[in-house]
């Protein structure tokens, strides 16, 4: 069976990710543990999906191979995407060298 596609319906433009499952039943709940990296308005998001779902629907998508559709939402607070800093190289500080006198 080819791999299902994930919905997480609690944001908008819901992201999707493929992902081995089971067949899976309306109400079934899942749990995950991964996380979602993009790109949105030139800075880096990541979006760490962990703890329990709940199948709220679920179809078979006939055009990608009668790959399995599930959406499911979370059960207890939903993810949010959060930014990513980014790793700046350490500076040094500037080079002190002991005083000379001129004479």
């Amino acid at each position: 069976m080819p791999l299902s596609v994930l919905e997480l319906t609690d944001l908008d433009g819901p992201p999707k990710a493929k992902i081995d499952l089971p067949l899976v039943r309306l109400g079934d709940r899942l749990h995950f543990d991964f996380k979602l990296r993009r790109v949105h308005g030139g800075r880096t998001e990541v979006l760490a999906v962990s703890g329990e779902y709940k199948v709220i629907e679920f179809f078979t998508d006939a055009t990608n191979g009668a790959r399995q559709v599930v959406r499911v939402a979370a059960t207890g607070k939903a993810p949010t995407w959060q930014a990513v800093k980014k790793d700046r190289p350490r500076q040094l500080a500037p080079a002190r060298s002991p005083k000379v006198t001129l004479t």
